[in-house]
């Protein structure tokens, strides 16, 4: 399944919170990350997923869970994509 189909389920807002809380600015997320800075607006702006090797990263950088950077509920997720999650259930 193509990022589109799941983007508006999943919300990087918690990153942005985050980075104001912890006055890290994207750009030296990024430089610690490994990636442009483009790569975390595109993150935060819901353009892109990060892979889990970057996931990882950001909050390794961070210091925090993927629970603090990342809202997602998987409730809504098996509704919607009841078809597919049936086969892994």
């Amino acid at each position: 399944m193509s990022y589109t189909k799941y983007k508006e389920l999943i919300d990087f807002t918690p990153l942005k919170v985050l980075l104001t809380k912890k006055g890290i600015k994207r750009q030296d997320l990024a430089d610690k990350v490994g990636v442009g800075v483009y790569v975390i607006d595109n993150y935060t702006g819901g353009r892109a997923l990060p892979d889990t090797e970057k996931l990882a990263a950001i909050c390794a950088v961070l210091q925090c869970s993927v629970n603090e950077v990342v809202e997602f509920t998987g409730y809504e997720v098996k509704e919607k994509y009841k078809g597919h999650w049936d086969k892994y259930t």
